[in-house]
């Protein structure tokens, strides 16, 4: 789900790029550009990214939670890069500076993301195994099946969908079950939606667009 935020980071970046004015008065010295060169390729050639790919990927998805997670993403993006930005180079001029194009830049997000994946689920371990010896200490039985626990979060997932819940509810609600049963299988999209959260949690203010 982290590419989909492709669109929203290439806008942020643009936002720092500084053109060359096509027209100028003969005899005045041109200014000078920034970033100018930061949508090219390794071939010299211009990347041509607006989101219109991003859009056209959630509309033909067939199902509604993914569809929903793609969304938070494409609009939240720049605010997840944010705090990548934040951790590694204190700002988006600085980051753009150290990768020089933006298809590094992306590349760094995306292994980003990947780390705070892993702490995510690290530490999700973790709380597993201390609910599960909690649980086993007060002899209370639990589900410990993989596939019935997967059941029991496809039902509630349609259920929750079909009563209008935002793919952030659906997360919260799935990774609880996770926890209570001690397995944690919830579908990627959706640990990627709680790593994202995890991340920042203004993605889970209620009210704004998926």
């Amino acid at each position: 789900m982290e590419e989909r935020s492709r669109a929203s980071i290439y806008d942020k970046c643009n936002e720092y790029v500084i053109r060359q004015p096509l027209v100028r008065l003969r005899g005045k010295k041109p200014e000078p550009g920034r970033f100018e060169d930061f949508f090219k390729d390794s071939f010299g050639r211009f990347e041509v990214w607006n989101g219109k790919l991003v859009k056209r990927m959630v509309r033909t998805s067939s199902r509604s939670a993914i569809r929903q997670a793609a969304g938070l993403f494409a609009n939240h993006g720049a605010l997840l890069a944010d705090h990548f930005v934040a951790d590694r180079f204190g700002s988006w001029e600085a980051a753009m500076e150290h990768y020089g194009r933006f298809e590094p830049f992306f590349n760094g997000f995306l292994e980003y993301f990947a780390e705070r994946k892993q702490q995510f689920m690290d530490k999700t371990e973790e709380l597993i195994k201390q609910t599960h010896d909690g649980i086993t200490e007060m002899k209370i039985k639990t589900p410990h099946s993989h596939g019935g626990v997967a059941n029991l979060l496809k039902v509630l997932t349609k259920t929750m969908h079909e009563q209008g819940s935002s793919i952030r509810t659906i997360a919260k609600v799935q990774y609880a079950v996770c926890i209570q049963a001690g397995i944690f299988v919830p579908e990627e999209f959706i640990t990627d939606v709680l790593v994202a959260a995890d991340i920042d949690q203004k993605v889970w203010e209620e009210g704004k667009p998926e």
